[in-house]
């Protein structure tokens, strides 16, 4: 990878990591997962509830899949990749969970209690 910058080369590769994780972010929003541009939204105060709900799930998605990671590797792919994103095996996850809650109630509150754990306490 060839990061260019004009000042603190020292930092361009982590500020260009952090910015990846920003636009991957957006792309669960808009496309690959929440699709928050089909609601055609106007009003600052829905788009802002909109918006905060999205965080809160995208967030959940998201550890659901490092979750499902940790207990069944995903796939990668001759080209190094993983066949499927973190957050979109969280989401897929969760869909299932939520389409099926009558049979999954323990797995849904499962991962609900991922939300409010550290990184720590998994690995302990």
């Amino acid at each position: 990878m060839v990061v260019i910058c004009n000042a603190e080369p020292w930092r361009a590769i982590s500020d260009y990591l952090q910015r990846w994780q920003i636009e991957t972010m957006f792309q669960a929003m808009k496309g690959r997962g929440f699709n928050l541009e089909d609601t055609h939204l106007k009003d600052r105060d829905k788009i802002s509830k909109l918006l905060c709900t999205l965080a809160l799930a995208f967030c959940w998605a998201y550890k659901t899949g490092e979750w499902i990671n940790e207990t069944t590797p995903i796939k990668v792919k001759s080209h190094g990749r993983k066949a499927q994103s973190i957050f979109r095996a969280g989401l897929d996850y969760l869909a299932r969970i939520l389409n099926h809650i009558d049979t999954w109630l323990e797995e849904l509150f499962g991962s609900v209690a991922l939300l409010f754990e550290s990184r720590w306490e998994r690995a302990s």
